[in-house]
């Protein structure tokens, strides 16, 4: 029984607190029967089969659930006036978690952009259905990254492991360019063409940082590459998000403005 026929009835639009994050396993077949008596999306009698968070489950899938298929439940808050209970396959979410996540070079990152997942691709096409170009849909995906992942500082200790999106979707954590690549990947599976922008460590940095270039009839700053005009959008950048709540694409940190960046385009 597929993801796909779970997500496009109706995608668990509901009413979440502001700030909530939550891990939920669900048994497919509850969630399917609470769709069919509940059509407004609120999952209310569904059984919990779990609540931790997933870290002690990382290296290996738990027999309960190999045996029943089972869905963790993303909560998202206020998306475009909106608020998204999000499935996520636990199957496909340990198959990633067991891929190889070392990187050697900075341009092995775009590798990550796995924008032909079809469980990205749904998700992004959902949350734009009703947005009317496609800056909309650029802007509404990135607030899903703002809205969903919370920097996580210590992880810049170790930049080599890199994390793939339905990873950071589930884990709703990591540096700048776990965000980034998520970002990317929901742009690019609806078409919209992105880059992600590396920029080399300075003296004293830990690492450099990773944004992501949107292409696009945006304003603000980009850097042009190829004939075409990639504008910078802050998926992850700490210091300055905490005092930007609403971030555009086109909104650079002034940090940043005078800075040189390797540019990888997502193809």
């Amino acid at each position: 029984m597929g993801l796909q026929r779970l997500v496009m009835g109706s995608l668990f639009v509901g009413s979440l607190a502001a700030g909530s994050i939550a891990y939920h396993l669900f048994r497919v077949q509850q969630l399917e029967e609470e769709l069919q008596r509940n059509q407004s999306g609120n999952i209310v009698n569904a059984e919990v089969i779990g609540k931790s968070p997933l870290d002690s489950m990382a290296n290996s899938l738990p027999e309960n659930i190999a045996r029943d298929e089972a869905f963790i439940m993303v909560y998202v808050d206020e998306i475009g006036g909106k608020s998204y209970k999000l499935p996520v396959s636990t199957q496909e979410y340990f198959r990633f978690k067991q891929k190889p996540h070392r990187r050697k070079y900075q341009t092995d990152l775009v590798n990550w952009v796995t924008y032909y997942n079809q469980t990205i691709k749904t998700y992004a096409e959902f949350m734009t259905k009703d947005a009317k170009s496609l800056e909309e849909k650029a802007q509404l995906l990135l607030d899903f990254v703002h809205r969903t992942h919370v920097y996580d500082n210590s992880i810049e200790k170790d930049r080599d492991y890199v994390r793939y999106p339905i990873e950071t979707m589930v884990e709703r954590n990591g540096d700048c360019e776990d965000a980034a690549i998520l970002a990317a990947a929901l742009m690019k599976s609806i078409g919209i063409e992105v880059a992600l922008l590396y920029f080399p460590p300075l003296e004293g940095e830990n690492g450099g940082h990773v944004a992501l270039g949107v292409y696009g009839n945006f304003k603000g700053d980009f850097y042009h590459f190829d004939g075409k005009e990639y504008f910078y959008a802050e998926a992850a950048e700490a210091d300055w998000l905490q005092t930007h709540f609403q971030r555009k694409i086109g909104e650079m940190p002034s940090n940043f403005k005078t800075r040189t960046a390797e540019i990888h385009v997502v193809k």
